[in-house]
């Protein structure tokens, strides 16, 4: 599914896409206002080709991203450059390349829902979620 059409609105604040599965979420890149992003795919999301989020890069508003059965997500690398996350939610998608450790920089403050647990992923959910919450001092 394309989300063309999308980079006509650039002062949308919200935006709640169901039973979608994009092939990438580029059209949403010059919606510089976005504060809230939620996507959430359709049950068969697991047999679409991977979910490439690069568009949410330098969303200096963004504070909740919400990536809901979307399958598979090439990475979660450009949230690093999100610089104002208050919370990333990721259940019912599998992260392509493994890496998880963007998770582990985000702020401590920041509310983290990690994907099902994959042998592939380093390090896993439960490290993940272990150093989360040395940083928090939960746990």
């Amino acid at each position: 599914m394309s989300l063309s059409g999308l980079e006509g609105c650039p002062e949308v604040t919200l935006l709640d896409l169901w039973e979608v599965n994009p092939e990438s979420l580029s059209p949403i890149q010059p919606i510089r206002n976005l504060v809230k992003l939620q996507v959430k795919g359709e049950k068969a999301a697991s047999s679409w080709p991977a979910v490439d989020i690069d568009a949410v890069r330098g969303m200096n508003r963004l504070e909740w991203l919400f990536l809901l059965d979307l399958g598979s997500q090439r990475s979660l690398i450009p949230i690093r450059s999100v610089p104002h996350l208050k919370g990333v939610k990721l259940a019912g998608c599998v992260i392509e390349d493994g890496h998880l450790s963007p998770l582990v920089d985000l702020p401590a403050d920041v509310h983290i829902t990690p994907p099902d647990d994959r042998p592939h992923y380093r390090p896993s959910v439960q490290q993940l979620m272990a150093m989360r919450s040395r940083l928090t001092g939960r746990g």
